[in-house]
């Protein structure tokens, strides 16, 4: 299945951004001795650089983009205002539908290629409109089974 997209609708920062606490390199393997030792709080609004009003929250819909880690129900933080360029996650509109796809620009040809083995890229025509709706810049993606 493609993996299309469900506009969620736009991403306003928070009138009093939420800071925080980071933490330095957690060690997925022995502990660090500095442990106790944490870095300036750090804006969620700062980190995903909220561009009022054209960042949107858009969910992934399909298992096309799973290689790029893009998987069914994630939620993607999209930037209308950004130039898309080859190679980039984006969400485009192709006929009626949303789709998310890697952007590849090759001289004349553009195509929107997946992230897995199992599905084909949409190579556009002569004459096929492609709108770039949005660059995806940020992927939320839940982990385990947590709530």
């Amino acid at each position: 299945m493609d993996t299309t997209a469900e506009i969620l609708g736009p991403l306003g920062a928070t009138p009093a951004p939420a800071e925080l606490p980071l933490f330095p390199d957690a060690s997925c393997g022995f502990p660090s001795p500095a442990e106790a030792w944490s870095e300036p709080p750090l804006s969620l609004d700062d980190l995903v650089r909220v561009r009022e009003p054209s960042t949107f929250l858009v969910r992934a819909r399909g298992d096309s983009m799973i290689e790029a880690g893009v998987y069914p129900d994630d939620v993607l933080v999209v930037d209308r205002s950004r130039q898309a360029r080859s190679g980039d996650v984006i969400v485009a509109r192709v006929g009626a539908e949303f789709l998310v796809k890697t952007l590849v620009i090759d001289g004349e040809r553009v195509s929107l290629v997946p992230a897995n083995r199992h599905h084909r890229p949409i190579v556009l025509g002569d004459g096929e409109e492609l709108e770039v709706w949005g660059v995806a810049t940020w992927n939320l993606h839940r982990l385990g089974s947590s709530p």
